[in-house]
């Protein structure tokens, strides 16, 4: 200024102590009137009280960062960024969520390049869009890639928060993982259409049901047709109780000769624990019901000494299960072929497709199914026991051992069950 190179100077904002002891801001501004020889003849000095402006502009910085404190504590995704494209926040729920670290992610192309994949410049170009028109919330559903190689299915709301201070435009978009959400409700769906199936399948069973009472036992319809029934609603029950995941083998049993525990343990039942599907399980049941109710009319239950055993095993991949009545009055094959002996005989084996021998041995009534374990058991059950089979055929040296097999098998089917007196699946001492 003395040299006359400049006739104003500002002076940087400073705090200045008021006489009533307060805090002020003044900012201090300072010009020279010369002469007209060029020298300077006084200084004036200005001093303006920025005191308000500097209030607004701290409670305008403590706002930003508490926004800013928001955005990173969100317990939704939120991504915070401006129009030059530039990542000004991240929640941590973001980064969890996707993998990936705040390094990695400066800018929007950034993201889109790690979380799209070949999709990237096409949402790039809508996120540009989104700065361009400055819309209201925008919502998308988009499949993003993890760092960790998941795909994640995420909903988006994007929408424009105002221009900053320094005269960046901002823009908020929260997210939220719906992965699970939306498989839920695909579950639901195919539930809904598996039970209209179902129900379908039912009505047309028991349609097929009364015909055939009616047609081939009509002096006793209404006793022969409820039991049927409630041998069905035995099946549905197990099924409804397990979830439409299969019935355990010794359940069903139970299920369909509980009305005999008067007989008590002349009824049993031994086999490894296995899980039949549901088509298996209505077939099986309602062939179960049958063959008791034909035992305790005219078979082994019907007198005191007489016993029926139930058995089921594998054999490799085929299913394998029989009746056998000991002990009874002697049998012969029936007159007419009822529908009873359709149950027991063509709707087991139309149902799982497999063979059914019906055997009326002097010794007493003889069943016998045998099928493909793919069709009478639930797919994962096969699918376990293929992997155990595979697993132990392999030995120490390379060599296949079937002993050893064997032995595994036989401590699996060791659990035997019998009828108690008081009607419930017992394992005997």
């Amino acid at each position: 200024m003395r040299q006359g190179k400049i006739d104003h100077l500002d002076v940087t904002d400073k705090r200045f102590l008021h006489k009533d002891g307060t805090i002020v801001w003044g900012r201090v501004t300072g010009s020279c009137v010369r002469k007209s020889d060029g020298s300077i003849d006084y200084f004036v000095a200005v001093v303006e009280d920025i005191t308000a402006r500097k209030h607004a502009e701290e409670e305008l910085r403590k706002s930003e960062e508490r926004f800013r404190s928001s955005v990173l504590l969100s317990p939704l995704p939120t991504l915070l960024y401006d129009d030059r494209e530039q990542i000004l926040a991240l929640s941590r729920s973001w980064l969890e969520g996707s993998s990936y670290s705040g390094e990695e992610l400066r800018r929007i192309e950034d993201w889109t390049a790690r979380a799209y994949g070949e999709r990237s410049g096409e949402v790039l170009e809508y996120i540009r869009r989104i700065i361009s028109t400055e819309p209201q919330a925008q919502l998308a559903e988009m499949t993003i890639r993890t760092k960790d190689g998941r795909e994640r299915l995420w909903t988006f709301a994007c929408s424009a928060l105002g221009t900053q201070s320094d005269g960046r435009r901002l823009f908020l978009c929260v997210a939220q993982d719906v992965t699970e959400q939306k498989a839920h409700e695909e579950q639901v769906h195919f539930l809904m259409h598996e039970v209209n199936h179902r129900a379908k399948n039912m009505l047309t069973l028991v349609q097929a049901v009364a015909r055939q009472t009616a047609a081939r036992e009509p002096e006793d319809f209404i006793g022969r047709f409820n039991e049927r029934i409630r041998a069905l609603a035995a099946n549905q029950d197990l099924l409804v109780r397990n979830e439409w995941q299969g019935v355990y083998v010794e359940e069903l049993v139970c299920a369909q000769l509980a009305h005999f525990a008067d007989v008590g343990s002349r009824i049993a039942a031994d086999g490894p624990k296995l899980h039949l599907n549901a088509a298996a399980a209505q077939a099986i049941g309602l062939a179960l019901h049958e063959l008791a109710t034909n035992a305790s009319k005219y078979g082994a239950l019907s007198v005191a000494v007489g016993r029926v055993d139930v058995r089921w095993r594998l054999e490799g991949d085929t299913f394998m299960m029989s009746w056998t009545e000991r002990n009874g009055p002697p049998v012969s094959p029936p007159e007419r072929r009822g529908f009873g002996s359709t149950v027991v005989d063509s709707m087991a084996k139309l149902s799982v497709g497999g063979e059914v021998q019906l055997d009326y041995a002097p010794s007493g009534l003889m069943w016998r199914l045998k099928c493909p374990a793919a069709n009478a058991l639930e797919p994962w059950e096969r699918e376990s026991i293929t992997g155990e089979r595979r697993k132990s055929e392999l030995t120490g040296d390379g060599r296949k051992s079937f002993g050893a097999d064997k032995s595994k098998a036989s401590s699996r089917s060791s659990a035997y069950q019998s009828y108690s007196t008081s009607g419930q699946c017992r394992t005997p001492a």
